[in-house]
């Protein structure tokens, strides 16, 4: 089977990950571990995909084959991570997942009225 790229997003930041669709999401989280130079275990990344209300995110189970649960080549995933608490690392919470929108490039000078990109220079 062809390999496929995913696009996993956390805050302001997008990993493209090669993956094939029958690894699980527990071999994409190794992956994305070995990205983050080991900075995190896989066990304290979780991966979610838009849940059905707007707004809301649904946990990927680490056991689940990616073509199985429908992720297909430029899908996007969201990245999460564990919070470990202060006394007890066990005692944590899962970080909520913050992307910003996407903000396109304007470039609004050297436009004129009624046309569009750049102005021709005066002669």
């Amino acid at each position: 089977m062809a390999s496929m790229y995913l696009r996993v997003k956390r805050q302001k930041t997008t990993w493209f990950v090669e993956a094939q669709p029958q690894d699980t999401v527990q071999q994409l989280k190794t992956k994305l571990a070995t990205t983050l130079n080991r900075e995190k275990d896989a066990k304290d990344l979780r991966l979610q995909v838009p849940g059905k209300q707007p707004g809301t995110y649904s946990p990927l189970d680490d056991t689940a084959v990616l073509e199985q649960i429908g992720l297909v080549d430029d899908a996007v995933v969201y990245l999460s991570f564990w919070i470990a608490g202060q006394s007890n690392p066990s005692d944590g919470k899962w970080e909520p997942v913050e992307v910003p929108d996407f903000e396109p490039l304007n470039d609004e000078e050297g436009v004129e009225e009624g046309g569009s990109g750049k102005g021709k220079a005066a002669a």
